[in-house]
């Protein structure tokens, strides 16, 4: 990490005023501050340039998405985790980096479709519904006026 002080790593790369004012109130240096910080501010402190090195970042890239492991539904995004961190050990390419990752971003584009599809068919039904509905409501309106007359 840069050595600047609280206040000029703060205003450095824009920090947010909560922010700021924490960091500089409960903590002398960046050091301490990387280690007290909320999570959303320890990402945002992460990913600073020059705070971390390419691989450093690659690597708590990864460890972010293994919290997050049981929501992955395809193999694709699993395996462009374990190419990442494979990458970033110098075990794999950076061909087999972007292989893994278009497998994940098609697993990704597929999912986005299906859902898409799902949410217009949902809308679909629901017009239908309010159509049934509203077929319903005009022939108990028909049928109370045939009764008046």
């Amino acid at each position: 990490m840069e050595n600047l002080s609280i206040k000029e790593f703060c205003e450095l790369h824009g920090a947010c005023t909560d922010g700021k004012e924490w960091a500089i109130a409960n903590n002398k240096t960046m050091d301490e501050v990387w280690n007290t910080s909320k999570p959303e501010w320890l990402v945002w402190i992460a990913t600073r340039p020059n705070v971390l090195t390419e691989k450093e970042l690659i690597l708590f890239s990864c460890f972010c998405v293994r919290r997050v492991w049981h929501l992955l539904d395809d193999e694709g995004s699993k395996n462009a985790v374990v190419v990442a961190e494979k990458y970033a050990n110098g075990e794999a390419t950076k061909d087999e980096l972007s292989a893994a990752a278009y497998a994940a971003a098609n697993a990704a584009n597929a999912a986005a479709h299906a859902a898409n599809a799902a949410a217009h068919a949902a809308d679909a039904a629901d017009e239908m519904k309010l159509k049934i509905i509203n077929y319903g409501v005009s022939l108990l309106s028909r049928g109370k006026r045939d009764n008046k007359k």
